[in-house]
């Protein structure tokens, strides 16, 4: 038998590979065997043939064993974005799932750089309607990325630049500059949406234990008992600032004070959520500060944003709300999961927001914020339609009554919320609750965060999902919870 794969699981971009008892050859123990592992792939998969065009770009060793290699294509020293395959291997050297772009075309760029990265700026700027010197970014950097690389879906070498605004509007984009012609390649926004909505009022009326911080004119909402700072500001329309939420005394119960209170509440929940059952510090693993912003009930003064809440790269803002469709949307536990989940999967498995990939990113924040709130199986229930009892935003248990699918036989093709990402992530989700419900919460919250630290890449489909919880299944508990990760897919159409 000689030393080739003998079997593939399907899904376009997912290669599971069993290997022949002739595994020296393929056990992979530094960068090297890992790109070279690439040969291994049947041979209708492009990386195959290409694979001295890889680089390795992130290693990383799980609490298992299992490292994980990260790969992406370069020409000329730049990266083609996007593109990236993941080469898993076991504590035994041997490669246990090859995923990702394993098709990838790798051309040289069509285009030349004549651009400096300052004047890529310019044009980035200039397509938000702003200007780099009347940015501002409460607390952080407005530029978060400025890097030259070629862009997949082009052929063009581009500035790929990544903003943070909170004035004069509140932002978060990636924008793609042609490096010779300064035209805007791509413009996305990054800001992740659920439309939704001492002691602490909250906005349900409940009383709550909260972290607080001693300052000269009393206390403020700023929780140093972390890594990461929590703070929590209020929203200043008119000038575009935060304001730190303070307080004479210990107890903030002013009117005002109750969405900053669960704000700031839920963050140290979630955040502890992710310390205590999944050793990760803070949403990018590094201890990086999460700040609230509430009462942001505008953009560009015009827009209503007070049913919203987002995740805009490092920070968390929330609306108010109506008081009719919802209350002030930092009053529910899940929506802060969710929204803060956008942070962990930014920095992990980085799920582009458009396509089946951009329904994984909503549904694995919807996953997670049940892991965090499991009362029940909807979300938003606490805040969404104030005068309507036992409703919610979504459910993962039944998504067709809120107008998801929950099959792939209804998947809705469309070019709308880029590509109907909140509408068919009720198709994963609904593959949530069928594993939840065999195999337990417990095991399925371990499953589900291997997946996407671990597995999932930026372009993963539903099929890959599929895989990466199937692998990840295996990986922690073994055959019989892989095979029951994989009915509950099977159970959805995928």
């Amino acid at each position: 038998m000689n030393n080739k794969i003998l079997s593939t699981i399907i899904g376009t971009s997912v290669l599971a590979v069993t290997l022949s008892t002739q595994v020296d050859a393929t056990q992979v123990k530094d960068n090297k065997s890992a790109i070279e592992s690439l040969k291994t792939l049947p041979q209708e998969a492009n990386a195959r043939a290409l694979f001295n065009k890889y680089n390795v770009i992130e290693t990383k060793t799980d609490e298992l064993g299992f490292t994980h290699y990260t790969l992406s294509p370069k020409v000329k020293g730049k990266v083609i974005g996007d593109k990236e395959i993941k080469v898993h291997v076991n504590p035994q050297g041997k490669v246990v799932l090859i995923n990702g772009e394993t098709d990838a075309e790798i051309k040289e760029p069509t285009n030349t750089v004549t651009l400096s990265k300052q004047e890529a700026l310019n044009y980035a700027f200039s397509t938000i309607n702003t200007t780099q010197a009347q940015a501002t970014n409460i607390g952080s950097d407005v530029v978060k990325q400025n890097d030259l690389n070629i862009d997949a879906s082009t052929n063009k070498l581009v500035y790929d630049i990544e903003l943070i605004t909170t004035t004069p509007s509140i932002g978060h984009w990636n924008i793609k500059v042609d490096a010779e012609t300064g035209a805007i390649i791509e413009k996305t926004s990054l800001i992740d949406t659920a439309a939704t909505t001492g002691l602490g009022l909250g906005v349900i009326g409940s009383y709550k234990t909260i972290n607080i911080n001693s300052e000269p004119s009393g206390y403020s909402l700023t929780d140093l008992t972390h890594t990461g700072m929590l703070a929590t500001y209020r929203f200043d329309a008119a000038t575009g600032n935060g304001n730190l939420v303070t307080d004479p005394d210990k107890t903030f119960n002013a009117t005002n004070q109750k969405p900053a209170v669960d704000a700031h509440y839920y963050a140290g929940r979630v955040y502890d959520y992710f310390k205590n059952v999944h050793g990760r510090d803070s949403y990018d693993g590094l201890g990086s500060d999460i700040p609230s912003i509430v009462s942001v009930n505008t953009i560009n003064t015009t827009n209503d944003y007070r049913n919203n809440a987002a995740w805009i790269g490092d920070k968390m803002i929330y609306g108010d709300g109506d008081g009719t469709k919802f209350r002030a949307t930092s009053g529910a536990i899940d929506v802060v999961a969710h929204e803060i989940t956008h942070g962990v999967t930014q920095t992990s498995a980085k799920l582009v927001n458009q396509g089946q990939a951009g329904a994984l990113n909503e549904s694995m924040s919807d996953v997670f914020a049940y892991f965090i709130d499991p009362q029940d199986w909807l979300i938003a229930e606490d805040i969404y339609t104030p005068a309507v009892a036992g409703d919610g935003l979504r459910s993962l248990a039944n998504p067709d009554a809120y107008g998801q699918p929950s099959h792939m036989s209804k998947y809705l093709n469309t070019t709308a919320d880029f590509g109907g990402i909140h509408t068919n992530m009720g198709i994963p989700n609904k593959a949530a609750y069928n594993t939840i419900t065999t195999i337990g919460k417990e095991k399925s919250e371990k499953i589900y965060y291997r997946a996407l630290t671990q597995y999932l890449t930026s372009t993963s489909t539903f099929p890959d999902a599929k895989n990466a919880l199937v692998q990840s299944a295996r990986d922690l508990y073994g055959e019989t919870t892989a095979t029951s990760v994989k009915a509950a897919w099977d159970k959805v159409g995928v």
